[in-house]
């Protein structure tokens, strides 16, 4: 064969290898169908488990999701990505409403939005993802300690690194739809992530049970679910009920920030208010929502001391979100202030007085920018009104009004429990949150409609579960809804309706003590976490060391059944 006949067909033949190669490649990638039903699956059962939260609160749909993510941990490969599927899209559907902060208010166009919340899921699920990857390799082929161990203690691991890691976001908590059930009795004992766990456990046993067939699993799960019975104590006392008002404004988001219309705003609220300010009706508390003064407390020191005065006059509290500039520190802060009847009858306002709280933790991008330097100049996302606060202190002190101790926690900052934990006290009587949910929301100015997403239906149940984990009432003032007032037990007191003006009257009895949990906080929680770790691991230990036995004794067996002189060479080496 001519030499160029030979480097043509060394050229076919290489060129046929390269594309055989990378036809086998794209073969590894592309899924099968059964693949592409467990995606399928995947998808719908966290489009279903989005039902189990506020406002749809189907409580029952979060076990479907669950039984799925069992069932996906049991497949022979692909475990953790198809998981992270799953959860990602329970993540998105759930959080899919935060959307309308970026194409509503920042210009945001609505590809680029979801493509931003499809990212933004996918991050919140890759911490239970990784933990279940890892679960995967140190636990192959031991299936109940896996499953039933491992992965849920590492899952509880996962939520709380998703809820503190780059500022966190502890949204999406399975125990959030346990509100009102059975489950919902470990709240004061063990907090939301306890409720999460107690599911991750009776799922999975029952679902072992089923698959193995041991009906002793299943019965575990049984005996689990009636221990929740049991841990809904009553840990608080309950002391004089007071009377309280909030006064919900309704004030568009759109002219929220106009300084042109602050006057407008505020006389808003003022004539809604003015029959408590008049004395011609009683109270002990009124409460304005977050940032219901629309100017700097430095510009507004002269009314606010009016509004004292006046409050004092009527033998009650006012309590108001604003916003205050410290020229010591050069800072901004989001505050909640107290002024009227306070301790004593001598205290009266002056401007950077006591009494009040700077709120710690701010909405990332919301209400601080990381990196604002560089960030500011990439588009109005980057610039959302009141975006430059600073952080308050971690541990400040009760706001007193009217003989009552208020824990208080602006907006976003209820969804950290263990932060408010370092602020709530045997002492403390009541639990406060002033929130502003206009940014996730839509009015339509030529119907005169507005359409209320599934963001501030979850913040208030979130807000429920603060008061059901700490057995103390939660007062909810908001701008335009949910404001409502929850007992220590989570029940619902009175509420007003969303984008509605109103002024909501109710009795709360305030109480004080502490619940396990405001006690401890997660250290109950952790606790067995490690118990279930240390159980998990010891069993690998042992069975690294019972396999390394075997295999040493196999090589022992090998060495004397050999020839003399292979096992001359093999005791040589």
């Amino acid at each position: 064969m001519p030499d160029g006949d030979m480097k043509k067909e060394d050229r076919n033949t290489g060129s046929g290898s390269r594309s055989s190669l990378l036809r086998r490649s794209l073969q590894q990638l592309r899924p099968s169908w059964p693949e592409l039903a467990d995606y399928l699956t995947a998808v719908l059962a966290g489009l279903a488990g989005s039902f189990a939260f506020a406002p749809a609160e189907q409580s029952y749909l979060i076990f479907i999701t669950l039984w799925v993510l069992f069932r996906l941990l049991y497949l022979p490969r692909k475990q953790a990505r198809k998981c992270w599927v799953l959860l990602g899209s329970l993540c998105f559907f759930t959080t899919f409403w935060i959307h309308l902060s970026m194409t509503e208010y920042s210009d945001v166009p609505m590809i680029l939005a979801v493509v931003v919340m499809i990212l933004f899921a996918l991050y919140l699920s890759s911490y239970h993802a990784l933990a279940i990857f890892l679960c995967n390799r140190l636990f192959r082929g031991q299936l109940f300690i896996k499953n039933i161990l491992a992965v849920p203690a590492c899952f509880i691991l996962a939520d709380y690194a998703a809820g503190h890691i780059l500022t966190g976001f502890p949204w999406v908590c399975l125990g959030y739809t346990q509100i009102g059930t059975v489950f919902g009795n470990l709240a004061p004992v063990t907090g939301v992530h306890g409720i999460t766990l107690a599911l991750l456990l009776v799922t999975g046993l029952t679902y072992h049970g089923l698959r193995v067939r041991h009906l002793w699993h299943v019965a575990a799960a049984l005996l689990l679910v009636s221990v929740t019975t049991v841990c809904g104590g009553t840990y608080t006392q309950p002391e004089k009920p007071v009377r309280a008002v909030l006064v919900q404004g309704n004030i568009m988001q759109q002219i929220k920030w106009d300084p042109a219309r602050a006057g407008e705003i505020f006389s808003t609220y003022y004539q809604l208010s003015r029959p408590y300010f008049l004395g011609e009706e009683k109270t002990d508390l009124l409460i304005w929502p977050e940032s219901a003064l629309p100017d700097m407390e430095n510009n507004i020191g002269d009314l606010i001391a009016k509004l004292d005065l006046m409050a004092q006059r009527q033998d009650f509290s006012f309590i108001t979100g604003l916003q205050t500039y410290q020229p010591q520190d050069q800072a901004y802060y989001n505050s909640v202030l107290s002024v009227g009847v306070q301790d004593s009858p001598e205290d009266i306002y002056t401007f950077l007085s006591g009494n009040r709280y700077y709120k710690r933790h701010l909405v990332p991008f919301g209400e601080k920018v990381p990196f604002q330097e560089i960030l500011r100049r990439y588009g109005s996302f980057f610039n959302m009104p009141m975006s430059s606060f600073s952080n308050g202190p971690d541990e400040q002190e009760n706001i007193a009004a009217k003989g009552v101790r208020i824990a208080s926690a602006i907006c976003y900052e209820v969804a950290f429990p263990d932060e408010m934990q370092e602020n709530i006290h045997d002492t403390t009587t009541l639990l406060l949150t002033l929130s502003n949910d206009g940014w996730f929301g839509t009015y339509n100015p030529a119907t005169a409609e507005y359409h209320v997403s599934a963001g501030p239906y979850q913040h208030a149940a979130i807000a429920r579960m603060r008061a059901m984990e700490f057995q103390k009432p939660m007062i909810r003032a908001t701008n335009n809804g949910l404001t409502a007032v929850y007992d220590a037990d989570g029940t619902v007191l009175a509420e007003l309706p969303f984008y509605q003006q109103g002024v909501l009257t109710v009795s709360v009895t305030p109480r004080h003590g502490s619940t396990p949990f405001g006690i401890h906080g997660y250290s109950i929680v952790f606790s067995v976490i490690f118990g279930m770790l240390l159980i998990a691991g010891s069993h690998l230990l042992i069975l690294m060391m019972t396999t390394t036995g075997r295999r040493r004794r196999i090589r022992e067996r090998r060495l004397k059944r050999g020839p003399r002189e292979h096992r001359d060479h093999l005791e040589a080496c």
